[in-house]
C-alpha cells in the first residue's frame, strides 16, 4: 500500500511530501535527491513552486472586432491589471469554445474562427509590465463580422526578470494558523495559494508539452493557375481534443492538415 511521507532533512533544510512503499519504509530517496523520483513527489521546498492568488484569476469577456475581407490585421486587450511591475508567468483558458462546459487551453497560438481554407484568427495570452493581454492576429479571405469570447486568466509570481520563487529563510519549515492557513518549505507553499501539479485524470488545464501545430502540403504554384491545379498549403492545430484545419485546397477539394495530435499533461490548480 502507498502511503505519503511529510519529512525534513535538518542538515539541509528541505521539506518534502513524497510516496512510500509502506510506514515503516527508510527510503527517502525524493527528499535528498527530488529530480531523480519526480513520480514519487507531492512537494519538494527545493524545487521552483510558481503560484497565484484568488484574487489574481479572472474571467474577462471581450470582443474581436470585425474585419473586411483581405485584412491582414492585429491587437492586443488588457485582461486586467496584474500588479507585478514587470511581465509575469501567465496561464488560462477560453470558455466555453466548442459549447457549454468545453473550455480550451492556451496553449501556444490558439486558432478560433477559422474557415475551411485555413484563415483564423489566432489568440495568444501573454503579459505586459501592466496587465495580462490577449494578442490577436490574422488575414482575412471573405472577411468576418465582430464576435465575443471570454478568457479565464492567472497571473503568477513568476517574473521575466526573476529570480524564481524561492523559499524565504526568515519563515519557519512548517507554520500553521489555526482556522486560517499553513505554510510548509519556508513559505514556499502557502494554501492561501494555487499552485499547478500533475493530475492523471479530471485537469482543469491541459498544458502540451510538445508542438500544437502542423503545416503539410506545397506552395509551388502550376501553370495557368494555382487555384486550379493545387490544393496548397495546409495546417492542423490539435491539443487535448481541440482540433482546428483547413477542410478545403486552394483548388477547392476537400483536404485536411494531416493528422498531427500535440501531446499534453493534465493539471490541476
Amino acid at each position: 500500500m502507498t502511503v505519503f511521507r511529510l519529512k525534513n532533512n535538518p542538515a539541509t533544510g528541505d521539506l518534502a511530501i513524497y510516496s512510500v512503499p509502506d510506514h515503516s519504509s527508510t527510503d527517502n530517496a525524493p527528499l535528498n535527491d527530488p529530480y531523480s523520483h519526480p513520480d514519487r513527489l507531492q512537494f519538494h521546498s527545493g524545487m521552483i513552486c510558481p503560484s497565484t492568488t484568488p484574487e489574481l484569476t479572472k474571467e474577462v469577456t471581450f470582443t474581436i472586432p470585425g474585419q473586411a475581407a483581405h485584412t491582414k490585421y492585429s491587437g492586443q486587450i488588457n485582461l486586467f491589471a496584474h500588479g507585478k511591475g514587470e511581465p509575469c508567468m501567465v496561464e488560462g483558458r477560453i470558455m466555453n469554445l466548442n459549447g457549454a462546459g468545453q473550455h480550451v487551453t492556451f496553449n501556444g497560438t490558439v486558432p478560433v474562427n477559422v474557415t475551411a481554407t485555413g484563415h483564423a484568427t489566432w489568440l495568444a495570452l501573454g503579459a505586459t509590465n501592466t496587465h495580462v493581454v490577449v494578442l490577436y492576429f490574422g488575414i482575412t479571405a471573405a472577411g468576418f463580422a465582430s464576435f465575443n469570447l471570454t478568457v479565464e486568466a492567472s497571473a503568477y509570481d513568476f517574473l521575466a526578470s526573476g529570480p524564481a520563487p524561492t523559499a524565504d529563510p526568515g519563515l519557519p519549515l512548517m507554520k500553521h494558523v489555526k482556522n486560517s492557513y499553513l505554510q510548509m518549505g519556508r513559505g514556499m507553499v502557502d494554501t492561501r495559494r494555487r499552485y499547478l501539479r500533475k493530475v492523471d485524470s479530471d485537469g482543469d488545464l491541459f498544458l502540451a508539452t510538445g508542438p500544437t501545430l502542423s503545416i503539410i502540403g506545397s506552395g509551388k504554384t502550376v501553370s495557368p493557375s494555382y487555384v486550379q491545379n493545387e490544393l496548397g498549403w495546409r495546417w492542423r492545430y490539435s491539443c487535448a481534443g481541440y482540433v482546428r484545419q483547413t477542410t478545403q485546397g486552394w483548388n477547392g477539394a476537400s483536404t485536411n492538415g494531416g493528422n498531427w495530435n500535440a501531446p499534453f499533461i493534465r493539471v490541476k490548480r
